[in-house]
């Protein structure tokens, strides 16, 4: 048989033929090379005397089908072809392997950018559309000796990092780098990392300072996972990251001033840590649940400008202006633990109505309450009397909560009680 190119009949060469039935099978290609088959057909056609006979065949289809691959960071493996387009007539491709990745373990393909792994790596599989398939990668322990060979700046994908080994300042740096590149989220994991007692927040041992932060604007850094050696948490360790999400295990005793100082942290369980330093989580403005107990102190600012509604408070002193302008928090209780109010403590809370004073708070500093302009009641859980010291020592009855409110929440002016310190002996 003979057909040019794109032509709509087909003739047979031979110069004779017994008339009789035969079945006709006709391929179509692609391209004049004819090395990409994109349909067959077959039939009875009868030959009549004389050779001479015509038949109408309608014959439909559409062509070929393109596979698009994003490798997501990866490469194809040495020798490796990746099929980009099948006919379909011959729609069964071999997927292609990929190169080992320092940091990830290929798991197969998916069929969408956040979908699950639907074929195996070097899976046979059948095409029945135009079609894209996403690499999928998880993320494996890596060892300090292999952090500089680790790249995330084309991650589609959360990323878990999780470092093994004995860290020093400068695997640190690296690691925040590493980070800062992202191209997405993700969760720094130190829980296997070797005897890790303190992580400084600084880059210089003569340093301390938002500057010098090791990890300050690493943007990607949205969870941190601490091992149960941890004892100290550095000054400035997490300064002004988009971190969401921390908890701290018991080892850990203490967190240094503007260590999580504005980050996105929505929710803080503080369970045993002795210092807690000022500003330590200040101007986190997502932080709205926070659970304090068993702390000795809490820094100057520790908690101010966040968006907490209500704390139960259970630690020895509160420092000065440690919830300062917190202008959704409605409710305080402090437990019997709490000895010291610090001055401006709970100033500019507008929103605060309610507040519990334990038995043993000896001590309220200056103004701890001013401008809480919907304050209606302040209960002590010790009435014995109390005293502030203007010119002179003056009694304070402290047993009808709602004059209690209205005595400390007035703004600064040396006329009202609630501008000098409150104290018993």
């Amino acid at each position: 048989f003979d057909s040019p190119y794109n032509s709509s009949s087909v003739t047979y060469l031979q110069s004779s033929i017994t008339e009789g039935s035969y079945r006709l099978k006709v391929n179509f290609y692609s391209d004049t090379s004819a090395t990409m088959k994109i349909a067959t057909w077959s039939g009875i056609v009868n030959i009549a005397p004389g050779l001479t006979t015509s038949t109408t065949i309608d014959i439909s289809f559409n062509g070929t089908y393109s596979i698009t691959y994003n490798l997501n960071g990866g490469s194809l493996a040495t020798g490796e072809t990746a099929v980009e387009q099948c006919t379909h007539y011959d729609n069964k491709i071999t997927l292609p392997h990929l190169n080992e990745r320092t940091g990830f373990t290929f798991e197969g393909w998916a069929t969408s950018s956040d979908g699950e792994k639907v074929y195996d790596d070097g899976e046979e599989i059948t095409i029945s559309d135009n079609t894209t398939l996403y690499a999928k990668w998880s993320s494996v322990d890596i060892g300090i000796e292999d952090l500089s060979s680790l790249d995330l700046s084309t991650i589609t994908a959360p990323y878990t990092l999780t470092v093994t080994g004995t860290l020093s300042t400068s695997d640190f740096r690296t690691i925040a780098s590493i980070i800062k590149s992202a191209n997405n989220d993700v969760t720094l994991d130190l829980s296997k990392a070797t005897d890790l007692t303190t992580i400084s927040g600084s880059s210089s041992s003569s340093s301390s300072s938002s500057s010098s932060s090791i990890f300050a604007e690493c943007y990607k850094l949205k969870s941190v996972v601490f091992p149960d050696t941890l004892e100290i948490i550095g000054s400035y360790a997490f300064y002004n990251t988009n971190l969401t999400s921390v908890s701290f295990p018991s080892s850990v005793k203490t967190i240094g001033e503007y260590a999580f100082y504005s980050c996105n942290i929505k929710s803080l369980e503080i369970d045993g840590v002795e210092t807690i330093g000022d500003y330590a989580f200040s101007d986190c403005s997502s932080l709205e649940s926070l659970t304090i107990k068993n702390v000795s102190s809490i820094g100057s600012s520790a908690f101010s400008s966040t968006h907490i509604t209500s704390v139960e408070i259970d630690t020895s002193t509160i420092g000065s202006n440690a919830f300062l302008n917190c202008s959704y928090l409605t409710s305080v209780t402090t437990s019997d633990k709490v000895t010291k109010i610090g001055s401006y403590a709970f100033s500019s809370c507008p929103n605060l109505t309610t507040v519990t004073i334990g038995s043993n708070v000896t001590n309220i500093g200056d103004r701890a309450f001013e401008s809480c302009l919907n304050l209606t009641s302040v209960t002590f859980s010790d009435t014995s009397t109390w005293y502030y010291y203007a010119s002179y020592k003056t009694t304070i009855n402290v047993s009808y909560p709602s004059t209690n409110a209205s005595n400390l929440k007035q703004t600064s002016h040396y006329y009202y009680m609630g501008y000098y310190a409150w104290y018993k002996e």
